[in-house]
């Protein structure tokens, strides 16, 4: 069945239907060729999946209506939010990063600048553009996926306020019956690959059912070594992914699986 997504308002669950959204028209009319009666099913973008039938077609900006015949909840969300803080690569692979880590279950992507960033954005325009554009593959990656959220791309942020930010959160967590928070940063000092090994399935035991797991991961060059240290000193806990030398569009991607394999439930 085909799938779309809509925002919470645009359904009424008193009418038992939905509105589609205007973007979605031509290609469900004329791409599509989607018939009246034809099974669909709409995600709400929270957790919610629709199956509906298809009602009310109509033309040009007359809205397209599916009538509700029974809602499930997403089985394709991790537990745990996992956040990828990126460190902000060159040229097109941050569109590839997002793209791969919406298939793999992260909930946000967050750029992140830090000393050895070679992206400037000082333009607020073409920052906001290229943002909004972001957003749009992590849309695309979250249909292709069937994702039960569409994950959103943040703004970038500063390493150094995003470390301190990230560890005030573990700090907080370790103190309260509050969902944990954990941090992790690749660094080639971190102990052995069984170090790394127990570290993973220690976080993925405490966040069965629910908590933040930040992943932090280098532009080209890495962390500044100066960066680390105030990683450290913040909580976040550094491992190791082996002794090949992954790029910087590769790493992250490598912890998503890792979590996604040992969190997805059956």
């Amino acid at each position: 069945m085909y799938r779309f997504y809509v925002d919470e308002s645009d359904v009424n669950e008193a009418l038992g239907e939905i509105t589609l959204k205007e973007e979605d028209y031509n290609h469900i009319r004329n791409v599509l060729r989607i018939k009246l009666g034809e099974k669909i099913v709409v995600c709400d973008g929270a957790c919610h999946d629709y199956y509906c039938s298809v009602k009310e077609l109509g033309s040009g900006k007359d809205p397209v209506i599916a009538g509700i015949e029974r809602m499930e909840l997403s089985k394709n969300e991790l537990k745990p939010r996992i956040v990828l803080y990126q460190g902000f690569p060159k040229k097109d692979k941050m569109e590839l990063i997002i793209q791969k880590a919406v298939e793999l279950g992260a909930a946000e992507v967050v750029p992140v600048m830090t000393r050895r960033t070679i992206v400037k954005l000082e333009d607020p325009k073409k920052e906001a553009k290229k943002i909004a554009r972001m957003n749009e593959i992590a849309k695309a990656a979250a249909m292709q996926s069937e994702r039960g959220v569409i994950p959103q791309v943040a703004s970038p942020v500063s390493f150094k306020s995003i470390i301190k930010e990230i560890g005030d959160k573990i700090k907080d967590s370790g103190n309260s019956d509050s969902p944990k928070v954990f941090g992790i940063i690749p660094y080639e000092n971190a102990d052995g690959m069984e170090a790394s090994r127990k570290l993973f399935k220690s976080i993925a035991d405490a966040c069965k059912e629910g908590g933040e797991i930040a992943i932090f991961i280098g532009p080209e060059g890495g962390f500044d070594p100066e960066e680390v240290q105030l990683a450290l000193d913040n909580g976040i806990t550094p491992v190791t992914l082996g002794h090949r030398i992954l790029r910087t569009e590769t790493a992250g991607f490598c912890i998503i699986s890792a979590f996604m394999l040992m969190l997805d439930e059956d």
